[in-house]
Protein backbone atom coordinates (compact mmCIF):
# COMPACT_ATOMS: atom_id res chain seq x y z
CA UNK A 1 0.00 0.00 0.00
CA UNK A 2 1.28 3.46 -0.95
CA UNK A 3 2.48 5.61 1.93
CA UNK A 4 0.01 8.55 2.16
CA UNK A 5 2.82 10.86 3.26
CA UNK A 6 5.04 10.11 0.26
CA UNK A 7 7.04 13.26 -0.53
CA UNK A 8 6.24 13.02 -4.24
CA UNK A 9 2.81 14.48 -3.48
CA UNK A 10 4.35 17.66 -2.10
CA UNK A 11 5.85 19.03 -5.28
CA UNK A 12 4.66 20.00 -8.71
CA UNK A 13 3.24 17.17 -10.78
CA UNK A 14 2.90 17.04 -14.54
CA UNK A 15 -0.03 15.65 -16.56
CA UNK A 16 1.13 12.03 -16.52
CA UNK A 17 2.05 12.44 -12.87
CA UNK A 18 -1.48 13.50 -12.02
CA UNK A 19 -2.86 10.41 -13.77
CA UNK A 20 -0.45 8.14 -11.94
CA UNK A 21 -1.23 9.76 -8.65
CA UNK A 22 -4.96 9.45 -9.30
CA UNK A 23 -4.59 5.72 -9.86
CA UNK A 24 -2.54 5.38 -6.69
CA UNK A 25 -5.10 7.35 -4.68
CA UNK A 26 -7.98 5.29 -6.04
CA UNK A 27 -6.17 2.10 -5.06
CA UNK A 28 -5.42 3.53 -1.65
CA UNK A 29 -8.93 4.79 -0.94
CA UNK A 30 -11.04 1.96 -2.29
CA UNK A 31 -12.15 -0.04 0.76
CA UNK A 32 -11.32 -3.69 0.54
CA UNK A 33 -14.71 -4.74 1.88
CA UNK A 34 -17.10 -3.00 -0.52
CA UNK A 35 -17.35 -1.65 -4.04
CA UNK A 36 -17.34 2.07 -4.75
CA UNK A 37 -20.89 2.21 -6.14
CA UNK A 38 -22.29 1.54 -2.65
CA UNK A 39 -21.19 4.97 -1.48
CA UNK A 40 -22.83 8.35 -2.26
CA UNK A 41 -20.91 11.10 -4.02
CA UNK A 42 -22.51 14.47 -3.28
CA UNK A 43 -19.73 16.83 -2.21
CA UNK A 44 -18.30 19.18 -4.83
CA UNK A 45 -14.58 19.78 -5.28
CA UNK A 46 -15.00 23.19 -3.66
CA UNK A 47 -16.72 21.65 -0.61
CA UNK A 48 -14.01 19.02 -0.28
CA UNK A 49 -11.27 21.62 -0.44
CA UNK A 50 -13.09 23.84 2.04
CA UNK A 51 -13.57 20.93 4.45
CA UNK A 52 -9.89 19.98 4.42
CA UNK A 53 -8.93 23.65 4.80
CA UNK A 54 -11.22 23.93 7.83
CA UNK A 55 -9.61 20.92 9.49
CA UNK A 56 -6.12 22.25 8.78
CA UNK A 57 -6.94 25.78 9.96
CA UNK A 58 -8.61 24.72 13.22
CA UNK A 59 -5.89 22.24 14.15
CA UNK A 60 -3.13 24.69 13.23
CA UNK A 61 -4.55 27.45 15.40
CA UNK A 62 -6.32 25.60 18.22
CA UNK A 63 -4.82 22.16 18.86
CA UNK A 64 -3.22 21.97 22.31
CA UNK A 65 -0.79 19.31 23.47
CA UNK A 66 2.30 19.16 25.71
CA UNK A 67 5.53 20.28 24.10
CA UNK A 68 6.82 16.71 24.49
CA UNK A 69 3.95 15.42 22.32
CA UNK A 70 5.53 15.25 18.86
CA UNK A 71 3.10 16.02 16.04
CA UNK A 72 3.44 16.39 12.27
CA UNK A 73 3.74 19.78 10.62
CA UNK A 74 0.14 20.79 9.76
CA UNK A 75 1.20 22.76 6.68
CA UNK A 76 3.14 19.89 5.11
CA UNK A 77 0.32 17.48 5.91
CA UNK A 78 -2.21 19.85 4.37
CA UNK A 79 -0.23 20.09 1.12
CA UNK A 80 0.00 16.32 0.91
CA UNK A 81 -3.74 15.83 1.45
CA UNK A 82 -5.06 18.46 -1.00
CA UNK A 83 -4.79 16.25 -4.14
CA UNK A 84 -6.06 13.22 -2.23
CA UNK A 85 -9.32 14.82 -1.11
CA UNK A 86 -9.94 16.15 -4.61
CA UNK A 87 -9.45 12.67 -6.08
CA UNK A 88 -11.45 10.81 -3.43
CA UNK A 89 -13.86 8.45 -5.23
CA UNK A 90 -16.85 9.16 -2.96
CA UNK A 91 -17.96 10.99 0.19
CA UNK A 92 -16.99 8.10 2.44
CA UNK A 93 -13.44 8.00 1.09
CA UNK A 94 -13.25 11.79 1.46
CA UNK A 95 -14.28 11.69 5.10
CA UNK A 96 -11.86 8.86 5.78
CA UNK A 97 -9.10 11.16 4.57
CA UNK A 98 -10.25 13.91 6.94
CA UNK A 99 -10.22 11.35 9.74
CA UNK A 100 -6.70 10.32 8.78
CA UNK A 101 -5.55 13.95 8.81
CA UNK A 102 -6.93 14.49 12.34
CA UNK A 103 -5.66 11.11 13.58
CA UNK A 104 -2.11 12.09 12.58
CA UNK A 105 -1.99 14.33 15.68
CA UNK A 106 -2.43 11.33 17.98
CA UNK A 107 -4.95 12.83 20.35
CA UNK A 108 -8.16 11.19 21.56
CA UNK A 109 -10.10 14.47 21.53
CA UNK A 110 -9.01 15.56 18.03
CA UNK A 111 -11.05 13.68 15.45
CA UNK A 112 -13.50 13.94 12.56
CA UNK A 113 -16.97 12.49 12.88
CA UNK A 114 -18.66 11.39 9.67
CA UNK A 115 -22.06 12.78 8.65
CA UNK A 116 -24.99 10.95 10.15
CA UNK A 117 -26.12 9.44 6.86
CA UNK A 118 -22.68 7.83 6.43
CA UNK A 119 -22.46 6.67 10.05
CA UNK A 120 -25.90 5.07 9.81
CA UNK A 121 -24.80 3.12 6.72
CA UNK A 122 -21.78 1.59 8.47
CA UNK A 123 -22.31 -1.70 10.30
CA UNK A 124 -20.08 -3.70 12.62
CA UNK A 125 -21.00 -7.39 12.80
CA UNK A 126 -21.71 -8.52 16.41
CA UNK A 127 -18.25 -9.98 16.99
CA UNK A 128 -15.82 -8.77 19.67
CA UNK A 129 -12.10 -9.32 19.11
CA UNK A 130 -9.17 -9.00 21.52
CA UNK A 131 -5.41 -9.04 21.06
CA UNK A 132 -3.25 -11.51 22.97
CA UNK A 133 0.49 -11.11 22.36
CA UNK A 134 0.06 -9.91 18.80
CA UNK A 135 -2.61 -12.46 17.87
CA UNK A 136 -6.32 -11.78 17.55
CA UNK A 137 -9.12 -13.84 19.04
CA UNK A 138 -12.92 -13.82 19.09
CA UNK A 139 -13.90 -12.99 22.68
CA UNK A 140 -17.65 -12.53 22.24
CA UNK A 141 -20.16 -13.10 19.47
CA UNK A 142 -23.88 -13.14 18.82
CA UNK A 143 -25.46 -16.58 19.13
CA UNK A 144 -26.50 -16.53 15.46
CA UNK A 145 -22.80 -16.56 14.47
CA UNK A 146 -21.36 -18.63 17.31
CA UNK A 147 -21.51 -21.87 15.31
CA UNK A 148 -19.42 -20.29 12.56
CA UNK A 149 -16.82 -18.50 14.71
CA UNK A 150 -16.71 -19.99 18.21
CA UNK A 151 -15.30 -17.92 21.06
CA UNK A 152 -11.55 -18.47 21.14
CA UNK A 153 -11.17 -18.62 17.36
CA UNK A 154 -8.02 -16.89 16.13
CA UNK A 155 -8.65 -14.36 13.33
CA UNK A 156 -5.92 -14.97 10.74
CA UNK A 157 -7.02 -12.94 7.70
CA UNK A 158 -9.59 -10.26 6.86
CA UNK A 159 -10.65 -10.02 3.22
CA UNK A 160 -7.54 -11.95 2.23
CA UNK A 161 -5.08 -9.82 4.20
CA UNK A 162 -3.25 -10.91 7.34
CA UNK A 163 -5.07 -9.38 10.30
CA UNK A 164 -2.12 -7.29 11.48
CA UNK A 165 -1.57 -5.94 7.94
CA UNK A 166 -5.27 -5.16 7.53
CA UNK A 167 -5.22 -3.26 10.82
CA UNK A 168 -2.11 -1.34 9.86
CA UNK A 169 -3.40 -0.25 6.44
CA UNK A 170 -7.19 -0.07 6.72
CA UNK A 171 -8.04 0.73 10.34
CA UNK A 172 -5.31 2.23 12.52
CA UNK A 173 -4.44 5.30 10.37
CA UNK A 174 -7.98 6.65 10.69
CA UNK A 175 -8.45 6.42 14.46
CA UNK A 176 -7.71 9.25 16.88
CA UNK A 177 -6.13 8.16 20.15
CA UNK A 178 -3.51 9.49 22.56
CA UNK A 179 -1.87 6.12 23.23
CA UNK A 180 -0.96 3.09 21.14
CA UNK A 181 -2.99 0.73 23.34
CA UNK A 182 -6.00 3.04 23.15
CA UNK A 183 -5.77 3.14 19.36
CA UNK A 184 -5.51 -0.66 19.15
CA UNK A 185 -8.59 -1.12 21.33
CA UNK A 186 -10.55 1.16 19.01
CA UNK A 187 -9.15 -0.60 15.95
CA UNK A 188 -10.29 -4.00 17.13
CA UNK A 189 -13.77 -2.60 17.78
CA UNK A 190 -13.89 -1.31 14.17
CA UNK A 191 -11.98 -4.17 12.55
CA UNK A 192 -15.00 -5.65 10.74
CA UNK A 193 -16.86 -2.40 10.07
CA UNK A 194 -18.13 -1.70 6.57
CA UNK A 195 -20.99 -0.56 4.38
CA UNK A 196 -24.41 -2.00 5.17
CA UNK A 197 -25.36 -5.22 3.36
CA UNK A 198 -21.81 -5.93 2.23
CA UNK A 199 -19.81 -8.91 3.42
CA UNK A 200 -16.49 -9.36 5.16
CA UNK A 201 -14.43 -12.52 4.59
CA UNK A 202 -12.90 -13.94 7.76
CA UNK A 203 -10.29 -16.70 7.81
CA UNK A 204 -9.81 -18.11 11.28
CA UNK A 205 -8.52 -21.06 13.27
CA UNK A 206 -11.05 -22.63 15.64
CA UNK A 207 -10.08 -23.61 19.21
CA UNK A 208 -9.96 -27.25 18.07
CA UNK A 209 -7.41 -26.35 15.35
CA UNK A 210 -9.73 -26.57 12.35
CA UNK A 211 -9.69 -23.89 9.65
CA UNK A 212 -12.68 -21.61 9.27
CA UNK A 213 -13.59 -19.52 6.21
CA UNK A 214 -16.71 -17.46 6.78
CA UNK A 215 -18.28 -14.58 4.90
CA UNK A 216 -20.14 -12.52 7.46
CA UNK A 217 -22.77 -10.13 6.12
CA UNK A 218 -23.03 -6.66 7.59
CA UNK A 219 -26.72 -6.22 8.36
CA UNK A 220 -28.39 -3.68 10.66
CA UNK A 221 -28.40 -5.10 14.18
CA UNK A 222 -31.63 -6.52 15.51
CA UNK A 223 -32.07 -8.00 18.94
CA UNK A 224 -28.62 -9.28 19.88
CA UNK A 225 -28.01 -12.34 22.03
CA UNK A 226 -24.37 -12.23 23.03
CA UNK A 227 -22.72 -15.46 24.13
CA UNK A 228 -21.31 -13.60 27.13
CA UNK A 229 -22.61 -10.42 28.72
CA UNK A 230 -20.80 -7.42 27.19
CA UNK A 231 -19.70 -4.39 29.21
CA UNK A 232 -22.65 -2.17 30.04
CA UNK A 233 -23.15 1.05 28.08
CA UNK A 234 -25.78 2.39 30.49
CA UNK A 235 -24.86 5.52 32.48
CA UNK A 236 -24.91 3.53 35.72
CA UNK A 237 -25.73 0.00 36.85
CA UNK A 238 -25.66 -1.80 40.20
CA UNK A 239 -25.21 -5.46 41.01
CA UNK A 240 -24.06 -7.55 43.91
CA UNK A 241 -20.78 -9.41 43.76
CA UNK A 242 -19.67 -12.22 46.03
CA UNK A 243 -20.86 -11.81 49.63
CA UNK A 244 -21.23 -8.11 50.52
CA UNK A 245 -19.42 -6.54 47.56
CA UNK A 246 -21.27 -3.77 45.71
CA UNK A 247 -20.43 -3.59 42.01
CA UNK A 248 -21.13 -0.21 40.39
CA UNK A 249 -20.71 0.24 36.64
CA UNK A 250 -20.21 3.96 36.09
CA UNK A 251 -20.10 5.28 32.51
CA UNK A 252 -21.08 8.88 33.28
CA UNK A 253 -20.31 11.41 36.00
CA UNK A 254 -23.61 13.20 35.59
CA UNK A 255 -25.55 14.64 38.51
CA UNK A 256 -28.12 11.86 38.04
CA UNK A 257 -25.56 9.08 38.44
CA UNK A 258 -24.16 10.72 41.58
CA UNK A 259 -27.65 10.84 43.11
CA UNK A 260 -28.23 7.22 42.11
CA UNK A 261 -25.11 6.15 44.01
CA UNK A 262 -26.05 8.09 47.13
CA UNK A 263 -29.59 6.66 47.24
CA UNK A 264 -28.73 3.05 46.41
CA UNK A 265 -29.65 0.80 49.34
CA UNK A 266 -27.13 -1.89 48.44
CA UNK A 267 -24.28 0.38 49.50
CA UNK A 268 -25.69 0.53 53.02
CA UNK A 269 -25.10 -3.22 53.41
CA UNK A 270 -21.87 -3.48 51.43
CA UNK A 271 -18.48 -4.17 52.98
CA UNK A 272 -16.49 -3.17 49.88
CA UNK A 273 -17.02 -1.62 46.44
CA UNK A 274 -15.93 -2.45 42.90
CA UNK A 275 -16.26 0.57 40.61
CA UNK A 276 -16.21 -0.42 36.93
CA UNK A 277 -14.92 2.46 34.76
CA UNK A 278 -13.88 0.37 31.76
CA UNK A 279 -16.45 2.01 29.49
CA UNK A 280 -16.25 5.53 30.95
CA UNK A 281 -14.65 7.74 28.31
CA UNK A 282 -16.53 11.02 27.85
CA UNK A 283 -15.65 14.62 28.57
CA UNK A 284 -17.49 15.55 31.75
CA UNK A 285 -18.24 18.54 33.95
CA UNK A 286 -15.30 19.05 36.30
CA UNK A 287 -17.75 19.98 39.06
CA UNK A 288 -19.47 16.59 38.80
CA UNK A 289 -16.10 14.83 38.87
CA UNK A 290 -15.18 16.75 42.04
CA UNK A 291 -18.44 15.59 43.63
CA UNK A 292 -17.66 11.99 42.67
CA UNK A 293 -14.13 12.18 44.09
CA UNK A 294 -15.45 13.59 47.39
CA UNK A 295 -18.04 10.81 47.52
CA UNK A 296 -15.40 8.07 47.31
CA UNK A 297 -12.53 9.74 49.21
CA UNK A 298 -12.44 11.61 52.53
CA UNK A 299 -10.47 14.66 51.41
CA UNK A 300 -10.15 18.00 53.20
CA UNK A 301 -8.68 19.73 50.16
CA UNK A 302 -8.48 18.93 46.49
CA UNK A 303 -5.97 19.98 43.84
CA UNK A 304 -7.75 20.88 40.63
CA UNK A 305 -6.00 20.71 37.26
CA UNK A 306 -4.39 23.66 35.62
CA UNK A 307 -4.57 23.91 31.88
CA UNK A 308 -2.91 25.33 28.81
CA UNK A 309 -4.54 26.78 25.71
CA UNK A 310 -3.08 28.08 22.48
CA UNK A 311 -2.52 31.79 22.10
CA UNK A 312 -1.55 34.09 19.25
CA UNK A 313 2.09 33.41 18.31
CA UNK A 314 3.02 37.06 18.73
CA UNK A 315 1.97 39.55 21.38
CA UNK A 316 2.54 43.28 21.47
CA UNK A 317 4.59 44.48 24.41
CA UNK A 318 6.13 47.68 25.71
CA UNK A 319 9.75 48.11 24.57
CA UNK A 320 12.45 47.66 27.16
CA UNK A 321 15.46 49.98 27.62
CA UNK A 322 17.89 49.55 24.75
CA UNK A 323 15.32 47.96 22.44
CA UNK A 324 13.92 49.44 19.23
CA UNK A 325 11.26 52.05 19.86
CA UNK A 326 9.25 51.59 16.66
CA UNK A 327 5.47 51.55 17.16
CA UNK A 328 4.08 48.06 16.86
CA UNK A 329 7.36 46.34 17.77
CA UNK A 330 6.53 42.77 18.85
CA UNK A 331 8.33 39.83 20.30
CA UNK A 332 7.59 36.11 20.10
CA UNK A 333 5.92 34.66 23.19
CA UNK A 334 5.05 31.17 24.36
CA UNK A 335 2.84 29.03 22.17
CA UNK A 336 0.55 28.46 25.16
CA UNK A 337 -1.14 30.45 27.86
CA UNK A 338 -0.91 28.53 31.14
CA UNK A 339 -3.19 28.48 34.14
CA UNK A 340 -1.46 26.57 36.96
CA UNK A 341 -3.17 23.94 39.16
CA UNK A 342 -5.07 25.33 42.12
CA UNK A 343 -6.25 23.98 45.47
CA UNK A 344 -9.93 23.78 46.33
CA UNK A 345 -10.28 24.14 50.10
CA UNK A 346 -13.98 24.90 50.61
CA UNK A 347 -15.34 21.45 49.87
CA UNK A 348 -18.65 21.64 51.74
CA UNK A 349 -20.60 22.94 48.72
CA UNK A 350 -19.47 19.95 46.62
CA UNK A 351 -19.83 17.24 49.28
CA UNK A 352 -23.45 16.17 49.13
CA UNK A 353 -23.14 13.05 51.30
CA UNK A 354 -20.79 11.36 53.73
CA UNK A 355 -17.82 9.76 51.94
CA UNK A 356 -18.03 6.06 51.14
CA UNK A 357 -15.06 4.80 53.14
CA UNK A 358 -15.35 1.15 52.11
CA UNK A 359 -12.43 -0.72 50.50
CA UNK A 360 -12.44 0.31 46.84
CA UNK A 361 -11.26 -1.47 43.68
CA UNK A 362 -11.58 0.30 40.34
CA UNK A 363 -11.67 -1.57 37.03
CA UNK A 364 -9.94 0.33 34.23
CA UNK A 365 -8.99 -0.23 30.59
CA UNK A 366 -8.22 1.47 27.27
CA UNK A 367 -11.72 3.01 27.17
CA UNK A 368 -11.24 4.68 30.56
CA UNK A 369 -10.54 8.28 29.61
CA UNK A 370 -11.21 11.98 29.94
CA UNK A 371 -13.48 12.58 32.97
CA UNK A 372 -12.72 9.13 34.37
CA UNK A 373 -8.98 9.88 34.35
CA UNK A 374 -9.55 13.18 36.15
CA UNK A 375 -11.49 11.19 38.76
CA UNK A 376 -8.57 8.78 39.16
CA UNK A 377 -6.16 11.69 39.46
CA UNK A 378 -8.25 13.21 42.23
CA UNK A 379 -8.55 9.91 44.11
CA UNK A 380 -4.78 9.59 43.94
CA UNK A 381 -4.62 12.60 46.26
CA UNK A 382 -5.87 10.25 48.99
CA UNK A 383 -2.93 7.81 49.20
CA UNK A 384 -3.81 4.11 48.90
CA UNK A 385 -7.52 4.93 48.56
CA UNK A 386 -8.17 2.63 45.61
CA UNK A 387 -6.58 -0.31 43.83
CA UNK A 388 -6.70 -0.22 40.02
CA UNK A 389 -7.29 -3.52 38.23
CA UNK A 390 -7.32 -4.12 34.48
CA UNK A 391 -5.38 -2.53 31.62
CA UNK A 392 -3.81 0.89 30.97
CA UNK A 393 -6.25 3.76 30.61
CA UNK A 394 -6.71 5.79 27.43
CA UNK A 395 -4.44 8.73 28.26
CA UNK A 396 -7.08 11.19 27.03
CA UNK A 397 -7.19 14.69 28.49
CA UNK A 398 -8.43 18.14 27.65
CA UNK A 399 -11.54 19.60 26.11
CA UNK A 400 -12.52 19.87 22.47
CA UNK A 401 -14.07 22.57 20.30
CA UNK A 402 -16.44 21.37 17.58
CA UNK A 403 -16.70 22.80 14.06
CA UNK A 404 -19.21 21.76 11.34
CA UNK A 405 -17.88 20.36 8.08
CA UNK A 406 -19.41 20.20 4.58
CA UNK A 407 -21.97 17.43 4.18
CA UNK A 408 -22.84 17.22 7.89
CA UNK A 409 -19.63 16.00 9.49
CA UNK A 410 -18.11 17.48 12.64
CA UNK A 411 -14.52 18.28 13.55
CA UNK A 412 -13.45 18.10 17.20
CA UNK A 413 -10.13 19.67 18.16
CA UNK A 414 -8.56 19.37 21.59
CA UNK A 415 -8.20 23.02 22.57
CA UNK A 416 -7.01 22.50 26.14
CA UNK A 417 -4.63 20.14 27.84
CA UNK A 418 -4.85 19.65 31.57
CA UNK A 419 -2.02 19.75 34.09
CA UNK A 420 -1.64 18.29 37.57
CA UNK A 421 1.42 19.05 39.70
CA UNK A 422 2.80 15.54 39.87
CA UNK A 423 1.58 13.61 36.84
CA UNK A 424 0.60 13.69 33.20
CA UNK A 425 -1.16 10.70 31.72
CA UNK A 426 -1.52 11.83 28.11
CA UNK A 427 1.40 9.78 26.78
CA UNK A 428 0.85 6.54 28.71
CA UNK A 429 -2.43 6.40 30.65
CA UNK A 430 -2.77 5.16 34.22
CA UNK A 431 -0.97 1.90 34.90
CA UNK A 432 -3.12 -0.53 36.95
CA UNK A 433 -1.85 -1.88 40.27
CA UNK A 434 -2.99 -5.35 39.21
CA UNK A 435 -2.54 -5.72 35.43
CA UNK A 436 -4.91 -8.21 33.80
CA UNK A 437 -4.23 -8.49 30.08
CA UNK A 438 -6.40 -10.97 28.21
CA UNK A 439 -5.14 -14.54 27.97
CA UNK A 440 -6.28 -17.59 26.05
CA UNK A 441 -7.59 -19.41 29.11
CA UNK A 442 -9.89 -16.56 30.17
CA UNK A 443 -11.12 -16.15 26.58
CA UNK A 444 -12.00 -19.84 26.22
CA UNK A 445 -13.72 -19.81 29.63
CA UNK A 446 -15.56 -16.55 28.81
CA UNK A 447 -14.18 -15.10 32.02
CA UNK A 448 -14.26 -11.42 32.94
CA UNK A 449 -10.66 -11.54 34.15
CA UNK A 450 -10.45 -8.02 35.68
CA UNK A 451 -13.65 -8.63 37.65
CA UNK A 452 -12.39 -12.00 38.87
CA UNK A 453 -9.07 -10.44 39.94
CA UNK A 454 -10.93 -7.66 41.78
CA UNK A 455 -13.10 -10.15 43.65
CA UNK A 456 -10.04 -12.23 44.47
CA UNK A 457 -8.18 -9.19 45.81
CA UNK A 458 -11.09 -8.15 48.05
CA UNK A 459 -11.48 -11.71 49.34
CA UNK A 460 -7.81 -11.83 50.32
CA UNK A 461 -8.12 -8.42 51.97
CA UNK A 462 -11.02 -9.65 54.10
CA UNK A 463 -9.01 -12.69 55.19
CA UNK A 464 -6.18 -10.44 56.35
Amino acid sequence: MTNPYNKTTHGRIGGQGWLAMALVCVAFLLPVSAKAQHYPTTLTAEERFFGLSTVWKEISSTFAAPESHTTPDPDSLYKAFVPKVLLAINDYAYYRLLQQFAASFRDANTYVEMPEHLRDSLVIPPIEISEVRGRFYVTNIDRSLAGKLPIGSEILRINGFETSLFLQNEILPYLSASTAHGRMAMALAHLLEGWVNTGVMINARAPDGSNLNERVKRVPPGRLQWMRTPLSTEPIAFERGNRDIAVITLNSFSAETMRAIQTNRMLGRAQSVILDLRNCRHEESLENIVRAALLFADLNRLILPGFAVRQTPYAFSSPQPGELQHAGQHREVSRYRFSPPDTLRSLHRYRTAEPINLPLVILVGPYTGNGAEHFLMMLRQSPFRAVLVGERTAGAIGGSIKTPLPGGGVLSVNARYDIYPDDMWITHGFVPDIPTPADIKSILNSDDLPMLKALEYLSRSEER
